[in-house]
């Protein structure tokens, strides 16, 4: 029971930060001749994850770490909720409105193992800091891709 209690925080956070920070996370790798280019995509998922330096230095580099791994989860298995509302305004003596907004919420809930951070860049001119994910394919269990969560399958 205690190590429920100990992940559950850690499993919250990363669902949280992957909506809240899902735009800025990407699954490409960055540039070759980095110290990623030993770590082969047929062999391991890579995901880079960005941060913003104006909330300072180590906010910017954990912000970065959390957004890298929730991209290493997001190749594993991610659920995607779309919410559609279309309104329509009519008023007298008014031209016709019509307003649709559409809501995307990603979710992601899986505990990865054996996720390392190999590379973590800081770029001033541009105010931002990258940390780089790497975690091997060998650690994904068929029943972590594969298992049913609390989410239905997306078609």
């Amino acid at each position: 029971m205690r190590r429920s209690i100990i992940w559950l925080p850690l499993l919250l956070a990363v669902a949280v930060t992957t909506v809240l920070t899902a735009v800025h996370a990407t699954a490409a790798p960055p540039s070759p001749g980095k110290p990623v280019a030993q770590y082969s995509e047929s062999d391991y998922l890579l995901a880079v994850g960005r941060g913003d330096l104006t909330s300072g230095p180590l906010v910017c580099e954990r912000v970065a770490d959390t957004v890298a791994r929730a991209a290493v989860a997001k190749q594993i298995r991610v659920f995607i909720e779309e919410t559609l509302t279309h309104r329509q305004h009519e008023r007298s003596g008014q031209p016709f409105e019509q307003d649709i907004e559409v809501v995307l919420k990603e979710t992601t809930s899986e505990l990865l193992q054996d996720v390392q951070i190999i590379a973590r860049t800081v770029d001033t001119p541009a105010n931002t800091c990258t940390s780089t994910a790497v975690m091997p394919k060998s650690r994904i269990t068929q029943k972590m891709a594969t298992s049913p969560n609390t989410a239905p399958p997306t078609p």
